[in-house]
């Protein structure tokens, strides 16, 4: 009987666990550092009603956003940023979970990303996610001092980081207080693959502008008093 009883153990275990699984094509290195910006694969078709997630189009023309099912896909065009969203959404990096149901976790103080970044590890921890593989996460409500880009052929992270010159400036905005959906993917330890060298969080903002959403990656982002820490759950 006690092989019966492990397997059913085990099971419920199983069973238990929020789904975190996390698909990835391309590489933050790869696309941004060595210049191998192709498409990889088409964010339509690997996106349904649950599925979140974060990349670039091909040839960094700008950024993806999943969210609810959704593909926004932001490009910048005459120094502004437009929807640039069509059947076909070519990614040369893209991260992306099917979260089929959301613990959500009130936040009850402002925060700045570092701070934000550290809460989201323990939440996390304390809800059964294995926080050693990578996870999806979302922030809704009031967002603080967002500092975002939508990419436009180079990245501009990288760009100020080796001290280069953009040669096709990207779509920049400050943002002291606005209200989004903050999508992101945290990965511990995936400097050079999921995230910058300098965090655990690949983050990007959905905001409402005239003509509908539109998303960045952001940079720099805190969280304000009210706010909804959405996380896989059972």
């Amino acid at each position: 009987m006690r092989a019966p009883l492990l397997s059913f153990v085990l099971l419920l275990t199983a069973c238990a666990a929020p789904s975190t699984e996390v698909r990835s094509w391309g590489t933050m290195r790869e696309a941004l550092r060595d210049g191998h910006s192709e498409a990889r694969v088409d964010a339509a078709k690997v996106t349904n009603a649950t599925t979140v997630g974060v990349g670039a189009a091909a040839g960094l023309a700008g950024e993806i956003t999943i969210v609810d099912g959704r593909v926004v896909h932001t490009i910048v065009d005459g120094g502004t940023a437009r929807d640039g969203a069509t059947d076909e959404v070519p990614a040369t990096l893209l991260a992306v979970a099917d979260v089929g149901s959301w613990r959500e976790v009130a936040i009850d103080r402002a925060m700045d990303m570092a701070t934000l970044e550290q809460w989201i590890l323990d939440e996390a921890g304390r809800g059964g996610i294995d926080t050693e593989k990578p996870f999806a996460f979302e922030v809704r409500g009031p967002l603080r001092d967002v500092r975002l880009h939508v990419i436009n052929g180079q990245c501009p992270v990288r760009a100020r980081m080796m001290g280069r010159e953009l040669t096709k400036p990207p779509f920049e905005r400050e943002l002291r207080e606005v209200e989004g959906t903050l999508v992101g993917i945290f990965a511990v330890d995936a400097a050079g693959a999921l995230t910058h060298h300098d965090s655990s969080m690949h983050v990007h903002v959905v905001l409402d502008g005239v003509d509908g959403e539109w998303t960045g990656h952001c940079e720099k982002v805190g969280v304000g008093e009210g706010a909804v820490l959405r996380l896989p759950g059972m």
